[in-house]
């Protein structure tokens, strides 16, 4: 399992940390320094976790909406 969310078969363990941190990484150390934020539902993922981005834990109990989603609808719905 860790291997899926490093995306680095050829390591063991999770030194790399996690490809969508990793990502988030490279998008706010880029030439355009876009803001970005890492979040994990359960606070075990290593996905979110980037070498800069550190992952934010959202549950139950802390959890805050996203205000923006209205105005960011179309580009959320175009990531994938």
């Amino acid at each position: 399992q860790n291997a899926a969310q490093t995306l680095k078969c050829q390591e063991m363990g999770t030194g790399s940390r996690g490809a969508g941190g990793r990502v988030a990484d490279a998008l706010a150390t880029g030439p355009h320094k876009f803001m970005t934020t890492s979040f994990s539902l359960a606070g075990a993922a290593i996905w979110p976790q980037g070498v800069l981005t550190q992952r934010e834990i959202v549950d139950q109990r802390g959890s805050q909406g996203f205000h923006g989603y209205e105005r960011w609808r179309d580009t959320i719905a175009n990531i994938t």
